[in-house]
């Protein structure tokens, strides 16, 4: 009898699962009609404009519990089974960022698959996001769910960390874009219990929702507080519509805006569908596309000159306190200079330039720019003394002794002016 009672609490757990959009594990398709063919071990999908490298800024769609890159954000239109899949058609109206897509295990239970810590998630994720060059160029995230303290815990992590290129996603985060995020947690891993008891396996992931979780409450304050220190623009929704068969929302207004001062937008659907907008024409698509054009254009309206950058540098570079101020102006800024090589070394490993304003000018307006992470590609051996060029790169720490310009890159030659 006994056994009989846990079976049928097994099969509910099951058929919540299954509900929720779940399988064994986030099987990435091989040949997705859409996408390509996708790598099944690669956990950052490319879905349109990733291979552009003047692209503007780089999208992230990362899911949720149970989800994984595509059906996350898929919706069923029609009744010939044809579905809108917002990220690529985010990817045609806005041809110039690149959009990608998420795939990590994320299972609610064991019976299905494995999960990860959410702080040993956001390590993994920033690695990968490395691999793939994230970082280079404003980045927005696009967070359902559990994905929403994903990346809250990849941005705590990548700003107290000593790695630069986990820095430089931080330090490029324009703005995240949270659906459904239980910022003070879910009592969905306590219905689960309630229904099935031991026998629903709750993976660690599931655990680390529990309500007033004081980790949850750690990474909320952590986000309020930087967040807007750091300029990165948060967009809050939340569900109106409980999930059928659970009496109550997976996420309630209170836990979707814990710890945020920006006003939360409710969206008609539930837990599960506030991630599926159907058309162009939706709240959340157009809500996102607004994020985009206007993150496109500020980083458009960033641009100095070497000029002005380094006049203020030198008026701040001996006072600690006032240049600790001026990086956190300036650091992360992804800017264009007009400039004219100084010098330059073409070496395989490590190389360099020095660009300034003009040859003739004064040696504090010589800034270093590049050390090692100079774009291969672009840096060209026959940049000799004298070359006017056009430089993009994002201006990193400054220090007593100059600047450093990383992730550069070699727009064009600017003989013409």
């Amino acid at each position: 009898m006994g056994a009989t009672v846990q079976i049928e609490k097994l099969v509910i757990v099951l058929a919540i699962a299954l509900a929720m959009g779940c399988s064994k594990s986030p099987t990435p398709v091989l040949d997705d009609p859409e996408i390509g063919v996708v790598n099944e071990e690669e956990a950052v999908k490319r879905i349109g404009g990733t291979e552009n490298d003047k692209r503007k800024a780089d999208v992230i769609f990362i899911h949720g519990l149970g989800g994984n890159y595509k059906d996350t954000w898929s919706a069923k239109i029609g009744e010939e089974g044809d579905k809108f899949y917002w990220p690529m058609e985010l990817s045609k109206v806005e041809p110039d960022v690149g959009v990608w897509s998420i795939n990590y295990n994320a299972s609610p239970s064991l019976w299905i698959g494995t999960a990860m810590p959410i702080e040993d998630r956001a390590d993994n994720l920033l690695k990968e996001l490395e691999l793939v060059g994230i970082g280079d160029r404003p980045v927005i995230f696009v967070c359902h769910s559990l994905g929403g303290l994903v990346t809250k815990q990849m941005l705590m992590n990548a700003a107290s960390t000593h790695r630069p290129a986990f820095e430089r996603i931080v330090d490029n985060t324009r703005a995240v874009v949270f659906l459904a995020t239980p910022s003070a947690g879910s009592d969905f891993g306590e219905f689960l219990w309630r229904i099935a008891g031991p026998a629903a396996r709750k993976t660690v992931q599931v655990e680390q929702l529990n309500r007033n979780s004081p980790a949850l409450r750690t990474l909320s304050n952590w986000y309020m507080t930087n967040a807007p220190v750091r300029k990165i623009r948060t967009e809050l929704f939340f569900e109106n519509d409980p999930v059928p068969g659970f009496d109550k929302l997976v996420v309630p207004p209170d836990s979707a805006m814990a710890g945020a001062t920006e006003i939360a937008t409710s969206v008609d659907g539930n837990h599960f569908t506030i991630c599926k907008p159907k058309s162009t024409a939706s709240l959340v698509f157009k809500s996102l596309q607004k994020v985009v054009k206007e993150t496109r254009t500020a980083a458009e309206k960033s641009l100095i000159t070497l000029a002005e950058f380094s006049d203020r540098f030198n008026e701040v570079k001996d006072d600690p306190a006032r240049l600790a101020d001026f990086n956190k102006d300036f650091q992360g800024k992804r800017v264009k200079w007009k400039a004219i090589v100084c010098s330059s070394n073409p070496d395989e490993i490590n190389p360099y330039y020095y660009i300034a304003e003009d040859l003739k000018g004064p040696p504090e307006r010589q800034i270093m720019a590049g050390f090692d992470t100079i774009k291969k590609s672009t840096f060209q051996a026959s940049m000799q003394a004298g070359t006017p060029v056009l430089i993009e790169g994002t201006i990193r720490r400054s220090a007593t002794n100059g600047a450093s310009l990383e992730d550069c890159e070699l727009i064009g030659d600017d003989s013409s002016n």
